[in-house]
Parts: structure tokens; C-alpha cells; sequence
């Protein structure tokens, strides 16, 4: 009785360490990022310097925050569950997704590096493809896997084939409407290698790979404690998503501009990728996360089913109507040998046979 009691102890000693310590993280990310939207809304020098720091910040940001995400990397050699500082049980998924979430953040931050090398060094805009196309690229595989190996609740079959179904949905409805209004545009454009436009096009596919960890994020029936890092996760990748989207379409039609406040999703939704794995790998999962909670609470045996909300059921359908609009849209105004809409009227009808399904 008096270990447990001790062990108790460590428990609420340890959670009010890292409490403390994320609000104290939390606290320099708000601001980082609102010193640097500040910068961006009143522009103190010229357009070039307000240029320079913000490319400058969107990789010091996240490489500010991004030892919270290989805190725990001595200890991946070890099997099983393990400790961590403050004494909670950690999986092994819980050990390894930071890290990967950590790689893929790096992976941003030696992209936008090269990038600012090229726009302030060499005064000129990095070829494509370059280094920097590298790194921005190579970080979407790692985001996906360190998506994938946070720990969950087990789920039947039946769960796992409608997630799969509505990941399906949604990624068919994105690629329909990016395809009107970014890849097709992108593969139409002349003067451009075939190596050129598969970059291009790369970019705003990858996305959909960000749209896939979102929906993966909120649809999953995850432990309890798992929720804060899971909506910390979720926040920062949608800014990532916005910025990127903002950026490819801006680069399409020869308007962007380094230095507007969406430029700040950048260096805010990676350091809260970063916070979040951070979170993740703190949370007590499976006995030690149940002893934790209030006297007389027991844990919940409901089935995923019966506990996923109405608005995540219905989260996947958004965007159908989305492209039915288009589809009718470009069945009145485009021409019969128009490729933009063969692949409009493909990717609606795959996507009415989603739906049936």
C-alpha cells in the first residue's frame, strides 16, 4: 500500500513537471509566431527584409522546438513499454512516432533552408527541381508513418473498413478539385520539363498525404489522455495544409510573395507538430493512464461505433457536394476535349461509387 502510494506521488509530481513545462512551450511558440505575424502586419523595413525573416523564422521556429521530439530516442533500443520522465508507461509506437514526426520536421527545415540560400544568397529563385525540393518533399513519408504508429485503441473490421472508405472519399474529392485547379494547369504548362512538373505536382499530392494523417487523427478511437497531442497534431498540420495550398496556387498563377501572414502557418504548424509529439510521448497509456483518473471512474468498454460523434461521421461527405457543383459547373462551360474535364467527370464518378460503398 505505502508503494503505491510513493509511486502515486512520483505520477502527480511528474504530470505537474510537465504540465508546467508544456505551458512554458506552448507559451514560446505563441510568441515566436506572434512576434513574427506582427513583423509580417506592420513591416518595420522593406520588402526584402521583411522577406528575409520570414524565411529565416519558418526554419528556426521548428528547429527551436524540435528536441521535443527526439527527447525519448535513447531509450528506442529497449523493448516493450518503458518510463518516461515524469514515470508514465510509453509504447513503443509512442517512442518512435516523435521521432519520425521530428525527422519529417527537419526535413522541412533543411528544405527552407536551401530555399532562403537561394532567395537571399544567390538573389534568385531555387530551380526546380533543387535541395530545397528534397527536403520539403522527403518530410510527407515521415509525417504518414509517425502519424500512423501514435498508439489506439483496438477497432473491429468493420470500423477499419469505413475509416478506410472515408480516407478513400476524401482523397478522391481532393485530388478531383486539385486536378481542376492546380495539377491539370500544372501539367498543361509548356516550357517546363517532365522532371519540373512532376515536382510541381508532387507538392500539392502530397497534401492529400496530410489530409489522410488529419483524417486518420479524427477518426481513430484513441486513449483519452492521447486527445490533447492528437488536436495539437491535427491544428498544426491543417496551417501546414493552408500554407502549402496557399503557396502552390499564389506560384501557379505568378503572384506569391514571400512575406504575408499565411506564411506564418508555416513555422506555427510545424512547432505545434512538434508540441504535439512532445504530448504524445508525456501521455500515460493503458493501466497507467486508467489508475490516474478520478476516484470511482472506470474505463469505458463502449464500442468505437457507438461512440463516434455525428460530425465525424459526416466529416468525409464535405467536400462531395463540393464536386458535384464542379462537375456540373464544367460540364456547362468546357469543351469536349477538354483533359480537365475527363479527369473532373473520372474523379466524380469514383467518387459516387465511394459514396455507394
Amino acid at each position: 500500500m505505502r508503494t503505491a502510494t510513493r509511486h502515486e506521488g512520483r505520477l502527480i509530481r511528474g504530470s505537474a513537471e510537465a504540465r508546467s513545462l508544456l505551458w512554458r512551450i506552448a507559451s514560446l511558440i505563441l510568441l515566436f509566431n506572434g512576434l513574427l505575424a506582427a513583423w509580417v502586419l506592420l513591416k518595420p523595413g522593406s520588402d526584402a527584409v521583411v522577406a528575409i525573416v520570414v524565411n529565416v523564422a519558418e526554419f528556426v521556429g521548428p528547429l527551436l522546438v524540435l528536441p521535443l521530439c527526439f527527447g525519448g530516442l535513447r531509450r528506442l533500443w529497449r523493448r516493450g513499454t518503458s518510463r518516461t520522465d515524469n514515470g508514465t508507461a510509453v509504447t513503443i509506437g509512442q517512442r518512435w512516432a516523435p521521432v519520425l514526426l521530428g525527422i519529417g520536421i527537419l526535413s522541412f527545415a533543411f528544405g527552407q533552408m536551401v530555399f532562403t540560400y537561394y532567395e537571399w544568397v544567390l538573389q534568385e529563385a531555387p530551380p526546380l527541381p533543387s535541395l530545397a525540393d528534397v527536403g520539403f518533399l522527403s518530410q510527407y513519408p515521415f509525417l504518414l508513418l509517425g502519424i500512423l504508429l501514435l498508439p489506439a485503441r483496438p477497432i473491429p473490421a468493420a470500423s477499419r473498413a469505413r475509416i478506410a472508405l472515408d480516407g478513400l472519399i476524401i482523397m478522391t474529392a481532393l485530388v478531383t478539385l486539385s486536378w481542376y485547379f492546380v495539377l491539370g494547369p500544372l501539367v498543361q504548362q509548356e516550357g517546363e520539363t517532365t522532371l519540373a512538373k512532376a515536382v510541381a505536382i508532387a507538392q500539392p499530392l502530397a497534401d492529400v498525404v496530410l489530409v489522410a494523417c488529419l483524417l486518420i487523427l479524427a477518426s481513430r478511437p484513441s486513449e483519452h489522455t492521447l486527445r490533447p497531442a492528437l488536436r495539437l497534431l491535427a491544428l498544426g498540420l491543417t496551417l501546414v495544409v493552408v500554407a502549402d495550398s496557399n503557396f502552390t496556387y499564389r506560384t501557379l498563377h505568378d503572384t506569391y510573395a514571400t512575406g504575408t501572414l499565411l506564411d506564418v502557418a508555416w513555422p506555427l504548424g510545424y512547432m505545434l507538430v512538434a508540441l504535439g509529439a512532445f504530448v504524445a510521448r508525456l501521455a500515460p497509456t493503458g493501466e497507467t493512464a486508467t489508475s490516474l483518473d478520478e476516484p470511482g471512474n472506470t474505463p469505458r468498454a463502449a464500442s468505437p461505433l457507438v461512440e463516434q460523434r455525428v460530425w465525424r461521421s459526416l466529416l468525409p461527405y464535405v467536400l462531395v457536394p463540393l464536386v458535384g457543383i464542379l462537375v456540373v459547373y464544367v460540364w456547362r462551360t468546357s469543351t469536349g476535349s477538354d483533359s480537365l474535364a475527363a479527369g473532373v467527370y473520372v474523379g466524380g464518378a469514383l467518387l459516387i461509387g465511394l459514396v455507394l460503398l
